[in-house]
């Protein structure tokens, strides 16, 4: 076999692993957008921008005080995200008129729209862009192994905010902590001129309205990397009045949406006094106890769930103190890593999703780290492992009741009404469940791409093969296959037409870093 064919052959094998990972629950099922709650709150940021072009919510929606800002009706969670995902949002809804979408855009129901396409195609986009950041500076390490090594960063809970649950913030996050790690060492030795400090400044200002608190920890890299500023007295002044610029900005916008000076906490109303009432002592005691269960546990644990984090600290404490770098910096970076703990500490497991979606914002820095060090064999061993099991996990989520968030005790020891206790012992058992298996492989887009093909109420409900499957399985089953079956061919098109084009360009990124 050529060399070429046999690229060729794997470069079609890794787009199909790519494209197993999406799941069309939130595109095509989601009727609601889990009213009240965060989805609703990120796609109303975009759709304010996209449709309105203004920043005025109170003819969006009318909503629950408890969760949405009581005094503006504007939605608690920051709204970066939903930003940046707007010119999507206004592109793609403008396919509603041209195909003439059976379903009406709407601000409390848009699936299935394509302007909810939109904000689907954004995650994708500022996912892949990313990725080509942190690619451009790990190719300096000549790694044979960090493609595997970039796989592995989308497999660390990220994975479940690009290709499903994509109305979450997690993609812009890493888009944008991306971006940070990629201007900080763009040019290693040399420090950051005009340009790099206004696009440093831009960066920081987006990740401070899309998610506070890895803004706050993010502020530390300009410590870890102070030796690329360099400051002459017209250099400060510029400086100094792009900072004032974009701080104004800022206190601006705060102002307008949420009627103070900040936003660096959520801006629940009466709700988040749930959360802040019980912030003590005893409760971050408790939680640095319970630190191996984050790293360890089959709840969710670091190890399974968010595995490149599990490598960056595990380089950090071994290659590269070892390397003697200068302990100034490692103090930062230990520092850096410690601070990102600090959500987690604070939420405790009542931040429902999967994986360990607070860890997002050191991706990026995790990934630079093991592309720098990596080269022991057992550590290669341990990655390849890692990034397999957490592929296998993350294909088995939602394929069972017992594979899906329920309520039950999380790592933390905490009693939460969603979670996925002894998670990763359940996938182990999956292994030898066939019902789970098919439940998992029903699941995907080319299933989906099947069931709008062939309407398969009939021949399903008289199948034989399916007799000794559970018949609750099977009803929930059928109901998915008429949703598919009724979906709008162009609407699905185009979704199959996304899915492609990241699993190529991305399957393109990676075979780049192996060559």
């Amino acid at each position: 076999m050529s060399s070429t064919l046999k690229k060729n052959r794997n470069l079609v094998f890794c787009i199909f692993i790519l494209s197993l990972l999406f799941k069309p629950l939130w595109l095509f099922n989601n009727q609601n957008l889990g009213i009240p709650g965060d989805d609703m709150s990120y796609w109303l940021h975009s759709a304010t921008i996209a449709f309105d072009y203004d920043l005025d919510y109170k003819n969006d929606y009318k909503f629950d005080s408890n969760i949405f800002n009581s005094e503006t009706n504007v939605p608690s969670h920051p709204p970066g995200a939903g930003y940046l995902a707007s010119p999507f949002v206004l592109l793609f809804s403008q396919l509603e008129k041209v195909i003439h979408n059976s379903v009406e855009t709407t601000r409390s129901n848009p699936v299935k729209s394509f302007a909810y396409l939109g904000f689907f195609a954004s995650g994708l986009f500022y996912t892949y862009l990313g990725t080509f950041f942190l690619s451009k500076i790990v190719k300096r390490f000549n790694n044979k192994y960090s493609g595997l090594v970039i796989f592995c960063g989308l497999l660390s809970s990220l994975v479940h905010f690009v290709s499903t649950r994509f109305l979450m913030a997690h993609a812009a996050e890493f888009f944008l902590c991306s971006t940070l790690i990629y201007i900080f060492e763009k040019n290693k030795d040399k420090p950051l001129n005009k340009i790099e400090i206004l696009l440093l400044l831009t960066t920081y200002f987006f990740l401070a309205i899309t998610r506070p608190s890895t803004f706050l920890y993010s502020l530390i890299l300009i410590f870890v990397y102070r030796d690329k500023f360099k400051f002459n007295s017209k250099s400060i002044v510029i400086s100094f009045g792009e900072f004032s610029l974009f701080s104004a900005i800022y206190v601006l916008l705060s102002r307008k949406l949420y009627k103070r000076n900040f936003m660096l906490l959520n801006t629940y109303g009466e709700n988040m006094n749930e959360y802040t009432s019980t912030i003590n002592i005893e409760q971050f005691l408790n939680g640095f106890l319970k630190l191996p269960n984050l790293f360890f546990s089959t709840n969710m644990g670091v190890i399974f769930s968010t595995p490149i984090v599990f490598l960056g600290v595990i380089i950090l404490f071994t290659k590269q103190f070892r390397n003697n770098e200068n302990k100034l910096r490692m103090f930062y970076l230990f520092l850096y890593f410690g601070a990102s703990s600090l959500p987690l500490l604070i939420w405790q497991g009542r931040e429902v999703a999967y994986g360990q979606r607070l860890l997002v914002g050191i991706i990026p820095l995790s990934t630079l780290l093991v592309c720098k060090y990596l080269s022991d064999h057992r550590q290669i061993i341990i990655t390849k492992f890692l990034t397999f099991f957490s592929y296998i996990g993350y294909l088995l989520f939602y394929s069972s009741e017992k594979l899906t968030l329920k309520s039950g005790v999380t790592l933390w020891g905490t009693q939460v009404g969603f979670t996925a206790e002894n998670y990763y012992i359940e996938v182990i058992k999956a292994f030898t469940n066939y019902e789970t298996i098919l439940s998992a492989i029903l699941r995907n887009i080319y299933v989906v791409d099947f069931l709008k093909l062939f309407n398969l109420r009939n021949f399903l409900n008289d199948s034989s093969f399916l007799v000794s499957i559970n018949t609750e399985q099977v009803s929930s089953f059928l109901t998915y296959a008429d949703v598919y079956y009724n979906l709008n061919i162009y609407y699905l098109a185009i979704v199959n037409v996304l899915i492609f084009l990241f699993s190529y360009a991305y399957a393109k990124l990676i075979f780049s870093l192996n060559n």
